[in-house]
């Protein structure tokens, strides 16, 4: 790190944990912490609205770049399922794991977690609005209502077979016990 000093220092000197230095990185978020766009403007010696700009160009061409890559087709309405669960094949279909999908699309992990989980009833509108920029979003979506709608079961043994295998979500409980 730059200065001589950790991750773990800066963020303390920033008043944000090391996670969220972490996920500033990789353009999660969609708005920055002050202290922290004070702090890399600083340092990269421009003014902080030009920062929060690089930022922003930064998270477009990630999402560009994603979909050059990988060219995944839009995501439509295939069915009478939750929106959610639709979405949630269609995530799967390109990307393992809700966070290497937020990873190329530059968006919260919690936010597409809850949705996917049935939480949030309706596509979040940071979601939609990057889909739908990119083209990937039928202009017809409608959300069906998510809440109380079973999750299929191939999304419940994922999300089992991911909780069995991260110890540390489960406070250490071994993998071989029974869920």
């Amino acid at each position: 790190m730059e200065n001589g000093f950790s991750v773990t220092t800066l963020a303390k000197r920033l008043g944000v944990s090391k996670q969220y230095i972490s996920r500033a990185e990789h353009g999660t978020y969609s708005s920055l912490n002050d202290n922290l766009v004070k702090y890399v403007a600083e340092q990269l010696d421009i003014k902080p609205g030009v920062f929060v700009n690089r930022y922003k160009e930064f998270q477009v061409a990630t999402r560009n770049a994603t979909v050059e890559n990988i060219n995944p087709s839009p995501l439509r309405r295939t069915s009478t399922a939750p929106g959610n669960v639709i979405f949630s094949a269609w995530r799967s279909g390109y990307w393992n794991t809700i966070t290497s999908f937020c990873n190329a699309f530059c968006i919260h992990p919690e936010i597409i977690r809850a949705y996917e989980d049935g939480i949030r009833d309706e596509m979040p509108a940071s979601l939609k609005s990057i889909l739908t920029s990119l083209g990937l979003l039928d202009s017809g979506w409608t959300d069906e209502k998510a809440r109380n709608q079973p999750l299929p079961p191939e999304i419940v043994k994922s999300r089992v077979e991911m909780l069995r295998s991260n110890r540390n979500v489960l406070g250490g409980i071994p993998r071989s016990t029974k869920l």
